[in-house]
């Protein structure tokens, strides 16, 4: 831990004081340097709740804030206004920052962050700070997977590959959304009693059995319309035999910088599958709807919370981050 001189918003900037901010894997990654160099000091986290502390000149304030009004933080720091933000690709910016995961865009486990104003989402006030947190990264992250890349429909079926913070909150939402089955995968016992709780139909153990076989005895045999990869660099092999025929793969585990996955192209062609990736989310579609069946009490994010930490405490939340201890770890700010 370190002092550093608090942030002052640039133009169009709004300024968060941090309440909470959540670990998650791409935090791992990035300690790593899978993603890109990161300079000594970079200021990590990326799963942001906290209230507006001020704004940077010229913001012209789309969501109507005033300071100290609670809100979320997007990991997608989009522009706003290119070509890709303009048509709602706002995670295909060409100038995409990613607080504490890109270089210069320092994160949330600070006291405070600046980032541009229109991923600075509105929370209700009755919202508890802490557990909105991890709607910004798990939550949103999978439901872009699963409602506009993946298409789910009410009564379709789903495998959900890794059953870590994404893969849980997919599980969460594939139930909200009115999956039929919903199997999750994984190696860890108490992941696969996470998914249980969490609305899984059928959990497999990866270590002790053949998930392929186990999901299309779930399934007749037919497959699942769907299948979720959120296993950090995915191998692919598995979630590609457990797709039906005309089925969808949405890849949401990131790989290290130039990775490579062979792929049974003959059999990808013949059974007529999409292979989707996705990245993040768009902050100004994605984040208020989730927000939205938040505040109507149709979606509970405290229920991916496995425990939260001090922020004293932060090298502990990531070691039980890696080891599999907790669903998700939120670290408290303040």
């Amino acid at each position: 831990m370190e002092d550093v001189e608090d942030p002052v918003p640039e133009r169009g900037e709004v300024l968060v004081r941090v309440e909470a901010c959540g670990a998650c894997h791409s935090d791992l990654h990035a300690m790593r340097e899978h993603f890109v160099p990161l300079e000594e000091g970079h200021i990590l986290g990326h799963e942001i709740s906290g209230r507006v502390e001020g704004f940077g000149p010229d913001c012209r304030n789309p969501y109507g804030l005033s300071e100290g009004d609670p809100v979320i933080v997007s990991w997608i720091a989009s522009c706003g206004v290119c070509d890709d933000c303009s048509r709602g690709d706002e995670n295909l910016c060409r100038y995409l920052e990613m607080p504490g995961l890109t270089p210069g865009r320092q994160g949330g486990l600070a006291e405070f962050v600046a980032v541009p104003e229109h991923v600075v989402i509105p929370l209700p006030a009755d919202l508890p700070l802490e557990e909105a947190s991890v709607l910004s990264c798990a939550y949103g992250t999978s439901y872009n997977a699963l409602r506009n890349r993946g298409r789910l429909r009410p009564g379709e079926s789903i495998a959900v590959f890794g059953c870590g913070g994404v893969g849980l909150a997919a599980i969460q939402l594939a139930t909200l959304f009115g999956a039929s089955t919903i199997v999750g995968i994984d190696i860890l016992e108490r992941k696969l009693q996470w998914a249980r709780e969490l609305g899984a139909t059928h959990v497999v153990d990866a270590s002790k059995d053949d998930p392929v076989g186990l999901i299309l005895e779930a399934t007749d045999q037919r497959g699942v319309d769907l299948a979720i990869e959120a296993i950090p660099g995915p191998k692919l092999e598995s979630s590609m035999e457990v797709v039906r025929r005309g089925g969808r793969l949405v890849v949401v585990g990131l790989h290290p910088m130039g990775s490579r996955v062979p792929l049974d192209m003959m059999g990808f062609s013949m059974y007529n599958l999409s292979l989707i990736a996705c990245l993040g989310y768009s902050p100004r579609r994605d984040l208020p709807q989730l927000v939205s069946l938040v505040a109507a009490g149709r979606l509970d994010p405290g229920k991916l919370i496995s425990r939260y930490y001090t922020w004293q405490a932060v090298n502990e939340a990531y070691r039980d981050l890696e080891r599999g201890r907790v669903a998700r770890a939120v670290i408290r700010i303040r």
